[in-house]
């Protein structure tokens, strides 16, 4: 009886731990988007500070210089820009 072995099998098993690994990495960033997006909404005083949301200056008021992230996840997310969103409606 032959068993499968050899380069073939190799790679496959490879590109199969591959796709593993490459899904528990998005899995694990889109728990870390939502665990952000429930401290920001958390934070509601927080929104008044200046940052950037898609090329748009938020906020009104110079953020602490402690170089922590306020008001937005690390991929950019701010409530005030969902609330804008809603009340502009979808776009024609």
């Amino acid at each position: 009886m032959a068993r499968d072995s050899g380069p073939a099998r190799d790679h496959a098993h490879d590109m199969s731990e591959t796709g593993f690994w490459k899904a528990l990495r998005e899995f694990w960033a889109d728990q870390v988007e939502l665990h952000e997006r429930l401290i920001v909404l958390s934070r509601p005083w927080e929104e008044e500070f200046l940052h950037w949301v898609d090329g748009e200056l938020h906020g009104s008021l110079t953020p602490p210089a402690d170089g922590r992230r306020r008001s937005t996840t690390r991929r950019g997310w701010c409530p005030g820009s969902q609330l804008a969103a809603r009340v502009a409606g979808p776009a024609a």
